[in-house]
């Protein structure tokens, strides 16, 4: 499957990990944050789009987001 979706050999592991690691469910949420941030960039949305890309990537590493949130406002 990796090879028909044109993974390279050094990403394979990386991957299959992540596949293993992650739900459908998850990732759909993960494409629609994705959107989100896309909106962000191109001024459509009043969403700061490097915030909503940290939050993708520690929810796509697994972590706690309700922490990260309030880490974000704080740091404001």
């Amino acid at each position: 499957i990796l090879q028909s979706h044109r993974v390279w050999f050094n990403r394979k592991q990386a991957v299959s990990a992540a596949i293993t690691r992650l739900r459908k469910p998850l990732l759909w949420e993960l494409l629609e944050q994705a959107r989100i941030i896309d909106q962000a960039c191109k001024g459509l949305s009043s969403a700061n789009p490097w915030d909503e890309l940290s939050l993708l990537l520690i929810r796509l590493c697994g972590a706690d987001v309700s922490t990260a949130k309030q880490n974000l406002l704080d740091n404001a």
